[in-house]
């Protein structure tokens, strides 16, 4: 989330991944998470918050049940940075701060064919690096910090290639 709000992001990746029924059937994940951006109301105005990162995850093991169902536990990084623009105050001031952060999921997977099938993640992450705003008034500053920790959903539709 940024600030108190949920937020959406559009996965944009490429997967490599050792896909066999053995334990040791590692995946590899880079890509770019565009986020929509986030309004924060404030006494003096508004912030309207977008991240936009680049992250890496691996998972090392695969865990294959009933042949067509996996889990996989994995860790990531994601870095990049957050866009603040600020509006209805004395003076509007836009700004692009850092964003560093680590996170721990755990990946579902089911097979249809061998080239065909369907995932859904969830996890926890904790910012390693994240910004403070501080907005200056006519009459008071107010604080704006993002969340230290986090929690992800997604899911997709995978499609492999030879």
């Amino acid at each position: 989330s940024l600030g108190s709000d949920l937020s959406v992001f559009f996965p944009v990746f490429l997967t490599l991944e050792k896909h066999s029924p053995q334990l040791f059937s590692p995946a590899f994940r880079i890509g770019v998470n565009l986020g929509l951006p986030t309004t924060q109301a404030l006494s003096t105005g508004e912030a309207k918050l977008t991240r936009i990162t680049a992250k890496v995850q691996g998972c090392p093991l695969r865990l294959r049940w009933l042949q067509r169902w996996s889990l996989l536990p994995c860790a990531g990084i994601e870095a990049g940075g957050i866009i603040a623009e600020s509006s209805g105050l004395d003076e509007n001031a836009d700004a692009t701060s850092a964003w560093l952060a680590a996170d721990g999921t755990l990946r579902l997977g089911f097979d249809f064919t061998s080239w065909l099938s369907a995932q859904v993640q969830g996890g926890v992450g904790g910012a390693l690096l994240r910004p403070r705003y501080l907005v200056t008034g006519a009459t008071t500053d107010e604080s704006l910090e993002l969340s230290s920790v986090y929690g992800t959903f997604s899911g997709g539709i995978h499609m492999q290639f030879p």
